[in-house]
């Protein structure tokens, strides 16, 4: 075999192994967000579920500091307050309506951003102290709206 034909055929070996691992690790992350929601569902599903984000990015609790995971979760309104199912590793959090001071579009969170705005909702925590928490969502304003009707209503 010469060369040029060894090159050409490594070049779409190489391509055809990594074509698969993508798709391998597509299926893996459907997976987990499937997981994610259906156990989001069977845990808040009681409360009435408002609206789901399925592919949420949280970006973490204030009071937490910066070293805490943030990831891929399951953002849930329900008619007593916003609940969150990350994705891996599988943690849940949650606020009530009762204790939501104000939402707002900001550009970061704990000194984290990408490049969309956020949604941060300002709270009062456990300790009755003031906190907040963000998410890159895919209808920012919409889940504003949303979260503005619940908390001036």
């Amino acid at each position: 075999m010469n060369t040029p034909t060894f090159i050409v055929i490594s070049v779409v070996a190489f391509i055809i192994v990594i074509a698969l691992f993508l798709a391998v690790l597509a299926g893996f992350l459907r997976k987990l967000m499937k997981k994610a929601e259906q156990k989001a569902i069977a845990l808040w599903e009681t409360e009435g579920v408002l609206r789901v984000e399925k592919s949420a990015n949280f970006f973490g609790v204030e009071s937490r500091g910066m070293g805490q995971v943030r990831g891929n979760s399951v953002l849930m309104l329900t008619g007593k307050g916003l609940r969150n199912m990350m994705w891996l590793p599988s943690r849940e959090f949650g606020v009530d309506w009762e204790t939501v001071r104000k939402v707002e579009i900001v550009k970061s969170h704990l000194g984290k951003s990408k490049l969309a705005p956020l949604v941060k909702v300002h709270f009062t925590n456990e300790k009755g102290e003031s906190d907040s928490a963000a998410w890159l969502v895919k209808d920012t304003s919409g889940i504003i709206d949303d979260i503005s009707a619940r908390i001036t209503a």
